[in-house]
């Protein structure tokens, strides 16, 4: 049993995790901005003395693409500063930190699967700041592990998934990019990897044995146009979507046109294969059901 603190507990991948570890004799402390200000040194000095924990699991981050525009200090704040405080009190508790990124560190010019080792080029604030968190575990050399991971849904919280379906309700046609390309990323899947794959390799971690960074998606290529489809189809929701080209939806953060993952090295070390998206989506679905 491992004493596990989980940060950032009222978003969807937090949430993801703690219904997982409610299933584990594993000790949680999950923590919102209100018990655990990640930005804040002295609570972050204070929970580790006073908590002990082996396990760091961070989900707190600043996500707001677009709005990251205009808070750039707020997104190195806690994407960069925090993690990096985070991490530096990981290594002095030989606690294993468990920290996810995101497909848009890597170079927007690539239209192959993405290696973890590829080059990194993120051309928005929200992508520079979590590369620059990255970077700052990567000079710690930590008993860190950090999941790069794109297109995340689940059945709570804000996401294209939920999106989708409340606008269904409200029109009778929607319009939906079909320029960018990636992989969705069911969160409860990766929770029970991380959980059930990842954590039972303690001791390697702590020895420093496995690579540092990982791709995480599920399986399957999709356009943004496609999922929005396929959540229609699977949801049995009858509504017109027109394929559309990004040119025609500007944001004031560049999106990746293409962020496939390889997750050819997750599936190596750790021996499992994340599910096709579809899949994903099914399971998805019979949650939201039972809301």
């Amino acid at each position: 049993m491992a004493k596990i603190i989980l940060s950032g507990k009222n978003g969807q991948l937090a949430k993801s995790f703690s219904e997982v570890l409610a299933e584990t004799e594993h000790e949680i402390w999950a923590v919102g901005r209100d018990e655990l200000d990640i930005t804040q040194h002295e609570q972050l000095e204070n929970a580790f003395s006073s908590f002990q924990p082996d396990i760091f699991i961070n989900c707190a981050a600043y996500t707001a693409v677009d709005q990251a525009e205009k808070e750039e200090d707020q997104a190195y704040t806690i994407n960069s500063k925090a993690v990096f405080e985070i991490g530096s009190l990981c290594k002095e508790y030989q606690c294993i930190l468990i920290h996810f990124s995101t497909d848009y560190v890597y170079d927007n010019g690539q239209n192959y699967p993405l290696e973890e080792f590829d080059p990194t080029r993120p051309n928005s604030i929200y992508g520079k700041s979590k590369r620059e968190g990255e970077k700052g575990l990567e000079l710690l050399d930590g008993p860190f592990l950090i999941f790069r991971v794109s297109w995340l849904y689940s059945p709570w919280g804000q996401n294209f998934v939920k999106t989708m379906l409340q606008l269904s309700k409200q029109h009778a046609q929607l319009k939906v990019v079909n320029d960018q390309i990636g992989s969705p990323t069911y969160a409860p899947e990766l929770a029970r990897e991380i959980v059930c794959s990842v954590l039972p390799r303690t001791k390697e971690i702590l020895a420093g044995e496995l690579p540092l960074i990982y791709n995480y998606s599920n399986e399957g290529v999709c356009s943004w146009y496609d999922f929005a489809e396929a959540i229609f189809e699977i949801f049995n929701i009858d509504i017109k979507v027109q394929p559309v080209s990004t040119s025609e939806f500007p944001r004031p953060a560049a999106r990746p046109h293409f962020s496939v993952m390889s997750k050819n090295l997750f599936s190596e070390t750790f021996g499992t294969t994340p599910r096709h998206w579809r899949k994903a989506l099914k399971e998805c679905k019979q949650n939201l059901t039972l809301e």
